[in-house]
């Protein structure tokens, strides 16, 4: 009776075991366990005493006061306005202009080494220029560097000459028709270099699109960035020398890494790329002086940097969530940020930080290392601020005919294990149960003869 009974609780876990390991592998409940079968949400807030608290009050610093009409600064990590002053208030670029232009001259022309002669009326612009004389032969990729570096009139007349077929005011309908396509509701182009006219305007929240666009083009960045170009002689000039003169580009630990100033008559105007420490922002500023355009960057720049706490919620590299995949070899697989996802909160501030997860529910086999399963999204005080993907960092092969139900290929070898054991408990069973409904003397019938 003993084994009997041995024999029933074998064949009760036995069922058991694979009933769990069933719940388990088909449905991806340790999956939802884990993680949560909605879209998984975690939080952060500081928890600070009354003292901190007050403290922190204490020290908290005002933006700056700057002598400029108005300015953005944008933060290229959480797609927001750090910093704003008169945002929407009409302004007259200037130079930084030749953004716009650089941008259709690269969009438009393929060949950068294509061959240029400077025209009449490219040659007699005034103002800051290049010294290119009529006649002179020059190349595309020339005249962006001397319209970045040296903010030449001259040059942006002849590469709008180049990308009009020699119609400078179908040129300008092509910056006024980017500006709306990029979203711009207040500006208005005149010419392609930004002399001043009174026709010519843009707004500061405008402009911040608009160098946005420009200084996120590889091509437009690098002539934008660059702080020495060696030009080697033409037809009709010898070899110049352009060293930048942007604001703050050559200042050592300035975090400024490209940009374009602007100025007429006293009035200065400046866009500036700025990336240090997991802080990557645009300025544009409009309305100051010389004297003051320089300070007034820095003092935006020093706010953000100094006074704005980088919190990063989603870091490149770490594994953030699982998620299920139909149909592989693995059902249940880790999910790593490819992209560090940022938020940025002023220093002291119980500003709460949230992550959610935006999942793929019809990820199937086969993947391949990098595919993209999920997102992840990041919320201050329930606004969205930024997002990091989310990839696999396997390969994931097809998996058997079981893999469709979310079964594993594994799941299906101990299911099929478990089931060998529980036809091998059961016809113990029915042997036993058989031998034991036998009359007696029957057992050993055949036994002695």
């Amino acid at each position: 009776m003993e084994a009997w009974d041995n024999l029933k609780k074998c064949f009760k876990i036995a069922i058991l075991t694979m009933l769990c390991i069933t719940m388990v592998f088909s449905t991806g409940l340790l999956y939802v366990f884990s993680y949560g079968a909605n879209d998984e949400s975690s939080s952060k807030s500081s928890q600070q005493s009354e003292a901190s608290k007050k403290s922190n009050e204490a020290k908290k610093v005002q933006a700056p006061e700057i002598n400029a009409k108005s300015a953005v600064l944008y933060s290229e990590n959480t797609k927001t306005v750090v910093f704003s002053k008169n945002k929407d208030e009409r302004v007259a670029p200037f130079s930084t202009t030749k953004l716009m232009t650089a941008l259709l001259v690269v969009k438009h022309v393929k060949n950068l080494d294509q061959e240029v002669t400077v025209s009449k009326e490219a040659a007699a612009l005034g103002g800051s220029s290049m010294d290119l004389k009529e006649g002179e032969i020059v190349t595309v990729k020339q005249l962006l560097y001397g319209l970045m570096i040296l903010s030449g009139n001259d040059a942006a007349y002849s590469l709008a000459e180049v990308v009009s077929n020699g119609n400078v005011d179908d040129f300008v309908q092509m910056m006024n028709d980017e500006a709306k396509a990029l979203g711009c509701k207040n500006t208005n182009f005149v010419n392609p270099n930004g002399m001043k006219e009174e026709n010519h305007y843009t707004t500061a929240s405008d402009y911040m699109k608009i160098a946005r666009a420009a200084l996120q083009n590889k091509q437009v960045y690098r002539f934008a960035s660059t702080k020495k170009y060696e030009m080697g002689a033409t037809n009709l000039s010898e070899g110049r020398v352009m060293k930048s003169h942007t604001d703050l580009i050559n200042t050592k630990n300035s975090g400024v890494v490209a940009g374009k100033t602007g100025f007429w008559n006293g009035e200065a105007s400046i866009v500036l790329a700025y990336d240090k420490k997991d802080l990557q922002m645009m300025l544009v500023l409009f309305g100051d002086d010389k004297e003051n355009r320089p300070k007034d960057a820095k003092a935006i720049f020093e706010y953000a940097y100094k006074y704005l706490k980088v919190n990063k919620p989603v870091s490149k590299g770490k594994k953030v969530t699982k998620v299920l995949v139909r149909g592989g070899k693995y059902t249940v697989v880790d999910a790593y940020a490819s992209e560090t996802a940022y938020a940025y909160t002023e220093k002291g501030d119980r500003a709460k930080i949230t992550v959610k997860i935006k999942r793929d529910w019809s990820v199937k086999a086969p993947l391949k290392k990098g595919d993209q399963v999920a997102v992840a999204k990041v919320y201050v005080d329930g606004k969205y601020v930024s997002d990091a993907p989310l990839v696999v960092k396997q390969n994931v092969s097809k998996g058997w005919i079981t893999s469709e139900a979310y079964i594993s290929n594994l799941g299906t070898i101990v299911l099929g294990f478990l089931l060998v054991v529980l036809i091998v408990i059961a016809c113990l069973l029915k042997r036993r149960r058989k031998k034991a409904a036998m009359p007696i003397g029957k057992h050993d019938k055949g036994r002695f003869k």
